[in-house]
């Protein structure tokens, strides 16, 4: 392994008063990223978190708000896979860390230790006096007409209960998909099929410990990743008189490892899967996911395990779905929970199902997804770019490249893809992206004002922000594409990582790709191969970056090119 963690740049901390100013909000893996790119490209940058610490959901900080995290979550993706491209994440760094539970099988840590390894990688880069904590950003409005394009953020510190406000040129939102709850189930509107259950009922965002769950009749509804993960912990380990586990569609679910050992990830997704889900159409690159998964996953639900013969994955995989949780399918084969169908209306503590089956049960834990929250821009921008997705009526954004909006060349989004994957390194490509967009126009509009981080080396990374048609037609085709199947409601995340590496240029050449397939085409693309071309990163920085990507390559035990 590498001992010494890949050394960045040199960071500016010291800015003067003509340096542009950005603004953050929210302070998880995403805004954290943000953060630390835009002060590289020496921009004046102030982050705010309505949290005590940074980490967004990881923190488990339940005072400040629902988070969607609970005290026995493990990460679905190894240290490795998740990793930032300039600072390792290794077991050894944090297995003697205070408050740091066992991982799952030495590679997927558990929540706490991400919590420490964000807070590392802040420390790291001594970024921290960028960031402001216990302060809720109330609603941003635009600049004066003479500055249109500048952001005045009204926030509230959370101690003091005063307010403020700040103008900055550019803006950041960074507070990610999971901050407003979604449930349809309950909605007051006289159709809702839990309106009438009078026992306590969770969204997932509310679900502390698998220890709320003990000795009471539990139904957890919904497939996602979330459902199968919260129902299959409270099944192992929760204590719980009965667990049910209510489902529209039965999906084909992936689990931390692969029949024959490989870490999923891996194993599932490499470069090649990104230019066939690409290229292909989409009826055939399904079938090579289905294939794929019946050759790593070949336990799947069945009639037998299920108890029902309709409750087993549709043949059609767009149908069926696909969710990721440890060992969901092996739990109910043990007989640990049921599985039962869509719920068709509920009395009193009694639930009645499509099947015409009833149960009672005292928790109900609704797995039913997130809304965008976009209440505090102006009305003007949730416009252009909101709407409601028909199939699961959650609020969503279209966005260019999950990042941009039209005529809003001072404002950029950040960790908004609803991803499938390793989310850690798609945050950070998105704040390089947003990070060099932002540098491009500032030099361009005020040589003066701007400060290269890295004058000794002007083929350093840029790029130029698309024509305003190009974004808004990049808007429409993708609120097309989100509308037209309920398959269509993520993404893959390593495909939304090397979009936006190409961008850049860092993602490799197709001719490269196909000259070097065991580390470019059939392995994982690994976060740090992006920064080990010296010509477009930090020679220092890239040299540290290929002895890792090199590493990962040749000595990760398992995966698609051992």
């Amino acid at each position: 392994d590498i001992d010494d963690t890949i050394s960045s740049i040199d960071i500016i901390t010291k800015h003067s008063g003509s340096m542009k100013s950005v603004c953050v909000v929210g302070l998880g893996p995403a805004g954290i990223t943000a953060v630390k790119e835009l002060r590289e490209k020496g921009f004046d940058v102030t982050g705010y978190d309505a949290g005590k610490r940074i980490g967004g959901r990881w923190t488990l900080d339940w005072d400040i708000s629902e988070h969607g995290a609970w005290e026995e979550l493990q990460f679905n993706q190894a240290r490795h896979v998740n990793e930032f491209s300039d600072f390792p994440w290794r077991k050894k760094d944090y297995a003697s860390v205070k408050g740091v539970k066992d991982d799952r099988y030495g590679y997927y840590p558990h929540s706490s230790e991400v919590v420490h390894y964000l807070q590392a990688y802040a420390d790291h880069f001594d970024i921290m006096d960028s960031m402001v904590l216990n302060t809720n950003v109330l609603h941003i409005e635009h600049g004066q007409e003479s500055n249109a394009n500048e952001w005045i953020v009204h926030t509230r510190d959370t101690q003091s209960n005063t307010t403020s406000q700040k103008t900055f040129q550019y803006l950041v939102v960074a507070q990610g998909r999971y901050r407003q709850s979604h449930n349809p189930l309950i909605e007051p509107n006289g159709n809702s099929p839990l309106e009438h259950y009078s026992g306590t009922i969770l969204h997932a965002s509310q679900f502390k410990s698998v220890g709320m769950a003990k000795q009471k009749r539990v139904l957890v509804i919904g497939s996602s990743v979330s459902g199968c993960d919260i129902a299959g912990s409270i099944a192992r380990d929760g204590e719980a008189a009965i667990v049910h586990h209510s489902v529209r569609h039965v999906p084909y679910v992936l689990n931390h490892l692969t029949d024959r050992g490989a870490i999923t990830d891996e194993a599932m997704f490499s470069r090649l899967i990104i230019w066939l889900t690409t290229y292909l159409p989409t009826m055939i690159s399904n079938k090579g996911l289905q294939a794929a998964i019946g050759d790593e996953f070949a336990t799947q639900v069945t009639a037998a395990a299920s108890k029902s013969e309709s409750l087993v994955p549709h043949a059609d995989i767009a149908k069926a779905g696909v969710s990721y949780a440890y060992n969901w399918v092996e739990t109910l084969h043990e007989g640990k929970f049921t599985l039962k169908p869509a719920i068709r209306t509920s009395t009193d503590r009694t639930v009645t199902f499509e099947d015409g089956s009833t149960e009672d049960y005292d928790l109900i834990i609704c797995a039913t997804g997130y809304s965008m929250d976009l209440t505090i821009l102006p009305p003007d921008v949730t416009d252009a770019i909101q709407f409601t997705h028909p199939y699961y009526q959650q609020t969503e954004v279209a966005l260019y490249k999950w990042t941009l909006v039209p005529n809003r060349p001072t404002l950029a989004f950040c960790g908004a893809g609803h991803l499938i994957g390793a989310p850690f390194p798609c945050f950070e490509m998105n704040s390089r992206w947003i990070a060099n967009l932002f540098a491009d126009m500032t030099s361009e509009t005020d040589q003066t004002t701007h400060t290269n981080a890295h004058p000794q080396n002007p083929g350093l990374t840029t790029c130029n922000r698309p024509s305003e048609t190009q974004i808004a037609k990049g808007v429409a085709t993708f609120q097309t594409y989100r509308k037209s199947s309920p398959s269509h409601n993520y993404d893959m995340a390593i495909a939304v990582t090397e979009a936006m590496a190409d961008e850049m240029g860092l993602a490799p050449s197709k001719l490269t790709t196909l000259f070097n397939p065991k580390r470019l085409l059939l392995s994982y693309p690994y976060a740090s191969y992006y920064r080990t071309d010296p010509k477009k990163n930090d020679p220092a920085v890239a040299t540290k970056a290929l002895e890792r990507f090199e590493y990962l390559v040749h000595n990760v035990p398992t995966g698609l090119h051992r």
